[in-house]
């Protein structure tokens, strides 16, 4: 999901956050919808098909594609991807809440290790960094943490239809964001990195 984000990020000539913000999720909307349509579905109907809970999981994900970028503006790419790591513990937390799925004790030890083992890592960062990307990198692996259980509470049919949904969102949502500011015309390489971190 996220894995070619911080190098297509960096590789960019001038777009800023919200220009490849849009590209990027506009193409894994675009993708996504292409691989339902091969499937021999619409993604209009698969959305449909899929339920309010996978709808909700969609938005969320789209949201989290916001966060990881406006995040890699402003933090670096260990820091956040490091914090991504804990996603599996609030996975499990979230869970445990919302699922009654049982947490055992290994389990809970092991989470516990391995985020004194994050904390060691990033301990550093929290003090000289920017405030907002910090928070924005905190919140990604919360929320990365209730999409999983968002999905698994309400499987559909199509998985890729929460995709298609995170991705037009997000779209949206930037492209209106960049249609106030400096617009949405960027270089083709601009354009391509969107495509390869998105697609």
């Amino acid at each position: 999901m996220f894995s070619f984000g911080p190098l297509t990020f960096r590789a960019v000539v001038e777009a800023n956050e919200w220009q490849y913000l849009f590209h990027r999720a506009l193409w894994t909307g675009v993708v996504a919808g292409l691989v339902i349509v091969l499937g021999g579905r619409t993604p209009v109907r698969a959305i449909r098909a899929a339920g309010l809970r996978q709808l909700l999981a969609g938005l969320l994900l789209g949201a989290l594609f916001g966060i990881f970028v406006v995040a890699l503006s402003r933090v670096t790419a260990a820091f956040i991807l490091l914090l991504q790591c804990t996603s599996p513990f609030y996975a499990a937390l979230m869970a445990r809440l919302f699922l009654g799925e049982r947490v055992g004790r290994r389990t809970v030890l092991a989470m516990s290790a391995a985020a004194v083992g994050v904390l060691v890592m990033v301990g550093g960062n929290f003090g000289g960094g920017d405030p907002l990307g910090i928070g924005l990198a905190l919140l990604l692996p919360v929320c990365l943490g209730s999409y999983t259980v968002l999905v698994r509470s309400s499987p559909a049919e199509d998985p890729g239809a929460p995709t298609v949904v995170a991705g037009f969102f997000a779209a949206l949502v930037a492209g209106t964001i960049s249609l106030f500011g400096p617009g949405l015309v960027l270089p083709a390489r601009d354009v391509l990195m969107g495509f390869v971190g998105g697609g």
